[in-house]
């Protein structure tokens, strides 16, 4: 049974998440590229070489979603697919020079300006904010 606490965390996650979506497609709208083409570009900078299962689990995308997200970027020249050494089951993807020159246009850019959305935020409200937000992606993960 459903109390009002619970439909308020409900709504409140909700209406956060729809904003959040709709600031980053019109940020990544004047690019020209999906809100996940630009937050898989910006994840592989940071963490490249990155493992495809990797990238679907911070990404929050399917795996065939993932690959399709890889296939667009190898065609447009910004990554490519890398064995991992000494494991063939494992793809790795990479940045391609194209793809490095265009994340570093502003490499740090995109996450300052969404962690910006948090400026309302203590330092110690952030910190918690953080340590709620991975606990919760632990319990749905442990039930999927």
């Amino acid at each position: 049974m459903s109390t009002e606490s619970d439909e308020q965390l409900t709504d409140a996650v909700h209406a956060f998440f729809g904003a959040f979506k709709r600031w980053t497609k019109a940020k990544v709208r004047g690019e020209g590229r999906s809100a996940s083409d630009a937050g898989a570009l910006a994840l592989i900078a940071r963490m490249e070489p990155v493992p495809m299962k990797k990238l679907s689990g911070r990404l929050g995308l399917a795996k065939s979603s993932v690959t399709a997200l890889v296939d667009r970027l190898e065609a447009e020249g910004l990554a490519e697919r890398v064995a991992k050494p000494g494991d063939r089951r494992t793809t790795l993807v990479a940045l391609t020079a194209a793809g490095r020159a265009l994340v570093a246009t502003d490499p740090e850019g995109f996450h300052r300006e969404q962690a910006a959305m948090f400026d309302g935020l203590s330092a110690r409200e952030r910190e918690q904010l953080v340590d709620m937000l991975r606990r919760v992606t632990a319990t749905v993960d442990e039930r999927l």
